[in-house]
Formats: C-alpha cells, structure tokens, sequence
C-alpha cells in the first residue's frame, strides 16, 4: 500500500455534525453487570481486545449501542478508539461515537485509527485530560473532498485496501514452516535458580521520596519493561545485564524482563545476577521459563528471595550437562528476527 499524501487534508471537530454524533455512554459498571449470559459485549476502559472486557446479559429498559458505532477511552488506555463489530454496553469514561451519515465500517476504522493517534499525541490523564475537549475542540486532520467534506469513500477504499494486505500477510505468516523452529523439551531437565544466578531483593523508595531523574525504576508490573519510573537516587543501583522478576503484586508475579542498563529495583522485585554469560536472548528465552516457574506461587504466598533460590527451571542440556546457552541463543534470535521481518512487512503495508 503506497504511503498516504496528506497535503489536501482537512481539520475536522469531532462534533461537526458531518462527523459523528457523540453520546456519554452508558457508565456502567462491570462488575454488577450479569456475566453468565452472552448477549452484548460490554466495552470498557481497555486498549486490548477492540476495548471488550466482557460480555454481558442485556439490561432491562436498555438498548444496547448498534454495532459499527465508534467508542472512546476517556480514562485508562485514554485515546483507545475502535469500531465494534456487534451491539454493546460501555463502562464509565467511555463515549460512543455514532456515524453521522452512512459511513462504511472501513472508514470507520481509518478514522479511528487517526483519533487514537491525536489521543495519544496530545492528550493525558492529570493534565491534559482528553474528556475535557471531546466536545469543544478535539480536531482530527482527515482526507476532504474538493468541497471541503470527509472523503469517507477515499478512506474506506484505502483501509480496504489495508486490511486486505494485512490479511494476506497474516496468512503468509501463518503459513510459515516451524519444522526446524520447534522446541523438542523431552531432554530438557531442571535447574536451581540458585545454581544459576545470584539473587538479591530489591530496595524499597517510596513515591515522596523519589527525585526526579533518569535512572529506570523497576517496579511489579507487566508492561514498559519493568519500569514504573524515572528517578534520580543513586543509592541501590543495580548493573545493567541482569534479570528483574516481581515476586509480589497480584498479576505481575513472575514477570521477568532483561535490563541493559542500570536501574532501582524496588522492594516487589528480585535482581538476579548471573553466574554466566547472560545476554538478551538468552535472557528473553528465559522471561516465559521464569512465568511458568511462578504459578506455584500466589498472591498470598508470595515467590520470596528463598523460595526463588529453591525453585527449578526446565532448561535445553549441553552435553557437558550445563543449560544449553547456545541452543537458547539461537533459538532465540531466530524468533527475533522473525518477528523484525514481520514487522517490516507490516510498515510496507
């Protein structure tokens, strides 16, 4: 697909009436939602899944949204903006955006791809809060018609166009023979994390004591590597070239991620140091080893410093009898640049 030229855009309000008519939602909550019958999806404040969270049974005196409507995060994963497939009921802080004219559902998705993008480039939770110019003067730039008017039909053709591509790519890639990529775990065995590295607890610093700065501060948490936080305390700094894993927090337990670069660990988090020459794809065959290993751990009984020590992984064996370094190595980078030619292929799109 060639790139888009962008010169004869225009810039539209969100609530021009030629756009789109916007409605609050319905502010419900979830969890008083009846979940044991699917007969709506119920969108909420997510960026995962087209913002679906649940699925729910229809409330009594309420319709749900039709589908090919458009919803919007105000808070949470703000600016998430996607076009449902099948009628819907929202969560607080989510507003619908019904087409204003008989938009098709490709172009639809082409503008909501442009209103996640301004979302994220110019809006945030505290500050400049998204739900304070929805209906003021939130703008998208959009290709127009020499009237002046959204090219509704240019959009829907060109993300037509996309999503035909994009298709055709995910089959290819699922086509893709795995015969040689295939992990055969038969002669795997265990390891004692302590035989493999050296484990330290992080330190506890708390929010008020924190000064701004630069270093990453490694947190429980699933996403943006571990990092909850950019501090200036230097008096716990751990190397770059270790392993981070929460053993507290309620969902991030086990979570383990490869750091290149110094950083503060906090109290939730264990460092392991190697007691060989770890790189990061060594390190990033072992994050879903070391998530695996967690789950006989919970909440309650918390993955502490020695039970970590005592706990095994299941490892490729050299033939010295030592984790097979190279195998994970290899194997490793292979998915890697896989998933770099994937990506490629995406870009070119």
């Amino acid at each position: 697909m060639a790139k888009i030229d962008t010169s004869r855009w225009k810039e539209f309000h969100l609530y021009d009436p030629r756009m789109f008519l916007i409605d609050m939602g319905n502010k419900f909550d979830r969890v008083k939602m009846d979940s044991a019958v699917d007969e709506v999806n119920f969108v909420g404040r997510t960026a995962q899944n087209n913002g679906v969270n649940a699925t729910c049974a229809l409330v009594s005196g309420v319709d749900p949204y039709p589908a090919d409507c458009l919803t919007l995060a105000l808070g949470g994963s703000i600016g998430a903006c996607f076009v449902q497939n099948r009628p819907f009921y929202t969560s607080q802080n989510v507003i619908v955006l019904k087409p204003a004219d008989k938009i098709s559902s490709a172009a639809c998705q082409f503008a909501a791809s442009v209103i996640h993008k301004e979302s994220d480039l110019h809006y945030q939770a505290f500050s400049n809060e998204l739900n304070r110019h929805i209906k003021t003067d939130f703008a998208i730039r959009l290709p127009a018609t020499p009237s002046g008017e959204p090219d509704w039909e240019y959009m829907s053709d060109y993300m037509t166009g996309v999503l035909r591509e994009s298709s055709a790519t995910v089959d290819e890639l699922c086509n893709v023979s795995l015969q040689n990529r295939r992990i055969g775990s038969s002669t795997w065995r265990p390891f004692a994390i302590s035989d493999l590295f050296v484990v330290q607890k992080g330190t506890r610093l708390t929010r008020a004591d924190m000064i701004p700065g630069d270093l990453p501060f490694i947190g429980a948490t699933l996403e943006n590597n571990g990092i909850t936080a950019y501090i200036g305390n230097r008096e716990h700094v751990h190397p770059g070239g270790t392993l981070t894993i929460a053993y507290n927090g309620q969902k991030a337990m086990g979570k383990a991620f490869w750091q290149p670069k110094p950083f503060w660990a906090s109290d939730d988090v264990n460092v392991l140091y190697p007691k060989f020459e770890l790189n990061e794809q060594i390190a990033l065959f072992l994050q879903p080893v070391f998530w695996e290993a967690s789950h006989a751990f919970s909440y309650d009984d918390k993955w502490n410093k020695a039970a970590m020590e005592q706990t095994t992984l299941t490892l490729p064996v050299a033939a010295d009898g030592s984790p097979d370094r190279e195998y994970m190595q290899c194997f490793m980078q292979h998915k890697i640049d896989d998933a770099d030619a994937s990506v490629t292929q995406l870009e070119e799109l």
